[in-house]
């Protein structure tokens, strides 16, 4: 049996995505390793909003696991593609 999927998951993300962002953006002139991997935080936040908020079953499995690895969040991005356009392809790879 699976969690439910709640709003407070999707605001959880929201919240770590914008956190990452504000961080990632401080060190773009003091860090460049440390702003991207900042900023490449905060893509995975967003993808995991989206797939959340799609109510899609890879939400459900990494939820269920408490665990959202590399390979679930390339597979993610290639489902929301199909349903939100391949725009999400290349914001997810420029990431």
């Amino acid at each position: 049996m699976y969690k439910e999927v709640r709003s407070t998951d999707i605001s959880k993300h929201i919240e770590f995505a914008e956190k990452f962002l504000v961080e990632g953006r401080e060190l773009i002139d003091k860090d460049l390793v440390q702003a991207s991997e900042k900023l490449y935080k905060a893509a995975e936040e967003v993808v995991k909003v989206l797939v959340i908020a799609l109510n899609l079953e890879e939400a459900r499995k990494a939820i269920e696991k408490s665990r959202w690895g590399a390979e679930l969040l390339f597979d993610i991005v290639d489902t929301i593609s199909i349903k939100l356009g391949e725009d999400i392809h290349r914001l997810w790879h420029n990431a």
